[in-house]
């Protein structure tokens, strides 16, 4: 499945690609997205869809409307722009709230510096495989915006920042090591809304075997 994908390059180090996708049942995208939100618990605003890893066959048959399309597109996306051969390609997925009032995950400035993370220290922590991708698609953005509120920001690795304002209709694909801080929007009517997913590329004879 090809799909437009856009590298965007910010230095010899460092890029992202971007794409879009259909928001025509966006509505209902977001409702079902609000109900995992509501059922799940979580201290960092990271609401888990199911456990673990799972590959393309075995997220379609979970069925969850709306979402498991997203994540399959998701997979895909990051298949096309990979150049590395693999025998499977799996991911997990989340539902990740960045609040206007009170954020739960701690995103702003501390001592004139954002507040970083990336997806390969995380799975690390986890006793989790590095992710090779990470997607993002937008599905709800903050209004009301001033200065930098809203703004996803990615590091180089000589410490350069740059910042990506994300449209609602965007997936935005980053290297699991990049590192990267989303920020919240104090003015904003609403909150940020994304569904997020790790992918790892495996040539394992189980997919599930390290999972």
């Amino acid at each position: 499945m090809s799909q437009i994908v856009d590298n965007i390059i910010l230095s010899n180090t460092l890029s992202y690609w971007v794409s879009k996708f259909d928001i025509s049942n966006l509505d209902k995208t977001i409702d079902i997205t609000n109900e995992v939100i509501r059922k799940g618990n979580s201290s960092y605003d990271g609401y888990g869809i199911w456990e673990g890893y799972k590959d393309i066959q075995a997220i379609k048959n979970l069925n969850i409307p709306y979402l498991s399309d997203l994540a399959v597109i998701g997979m895909m996306l990051c298949d096309e722009i990979s150049t590395q051969e693999y025998k499977n390609i799996l991911s997990n997925i989340w539902v990740n709230l960045v609040k206007t009032h009170n954020p739960t995950q701690s995103i702003n400035r501390q001592s004139g510096d954002y507040i970083y993370h990336t997806h390969t220290e995380i799975s690390s922590r986890l006793g989790q495989p590095n992710p090779d991708y990470t997607f993002v698609f937008y599905l709800q953005m903050p209004n009301n915006l001033k200065g930098d509120d809203g703004k996803l920001f990615i590091k180089d690795i000589d410490g350069s920042e740059y910042s990506i304002l994300p449209k609602v209709g965007e997936c935005i694909i980053l290297k699991g090591d990049t590192p990267h801080a989303p920020l919240n929007a104090p003015s904003s009517e609403f909150d940020r809304i994304v569904l997020a997913g790790n992918v790892v590329f495996s040539n394992d004879k189980s997919n599930l075997t390290l999972f």
